[in-house]
């Protein structure tokens, strides 16, 4: 949520409204451990976009600023992201859209910072067919060490309403993911990775 919110918490004199949440509140926590730990990675492991009334009524547009503001390093798509259709997503995060959109008008903005995604791939259009959505992998050096991450979104979006996966396909089952990561992770080692970091929003 942008804002905070004041749920009632229980103490030792009574019940009295504790305040929690809101982006300000996490952007200090977020500082606070960078300077703790200068070399510390921020990654955002998706369900960004939606949620808060100000993201549903803005189709996510709103809180793009602020949270680009955190100074995420990388990120994944989470299956809340696929929420407002394909024709946003697509939008969202690669700035291109091949689909029929409901208001042509409207402009979808997107996050500054790489998200990826090596487990969703175009069905259409076909000249797209079989691509990823987004990069794979990412290689980032991080206080001289260099760093590999494989992003991998929530697969459960087909399921949740099949209109929000139309144009994708989502990786399925246990050995397909095993596969896809081992793949990418040796790749980044191949490329000088040190260390590889799965990010996965699979649940």
């Amino acid at each position: 949520d942008l804002i905070p919110d004041g749920p009632y918490g229980q103490t030792a004199a009574g019940t009295r409204v504790v305040e929690r949440g809101g982006l300000a509140r996490l952007a200090t926590l977020i500082a606070n451990e960078r300077l703790q730990n200068p070399r510390a990675v921020l990654m955002n492991i998706g369900d960004t976009y939606h949620g808060g009334v100000e993201s549903l009524y803005t189709m996510g547009n709103a809180i793009v600023d602020p949270v680009d503001a955190l100074g995420i390093d990388v990120g994944v798509p989470g299956n809340w992201d696929f929420a407002y259709g394909p024709a946003v997503t697509r939008l969202r995060y690669t700035g291109e859209n091949e689909l029929p959109f409901p208001d042509p008008g409207m402009t979808i903005l997107g996050p500054s910072f790489p998200n990826l995604a090596a487990n969703v791939t175009y069905t259409l259009p076909r000249a797209q067919a079989g691509q990823t959505m987004l990069p794979p992998t990412l290689l980032k050096d991080v206080g001289g060490v260099r760093v590999g991450f494989v992003g991998i979104t929530s697969d459960i979006v087909p399921m949740m309403y099949a209109p929000l996966a139309f144009g994708f396909d989502f990786l399925q089952g246990e050995g397909a993911y095993r596969d896809l990561i081992d793949q990418h992770a040796a790749a980044l080692r191949h490329e000088g990775a040190e260390i590889v970091v799965v990010m996965s929003e699979l649940g």
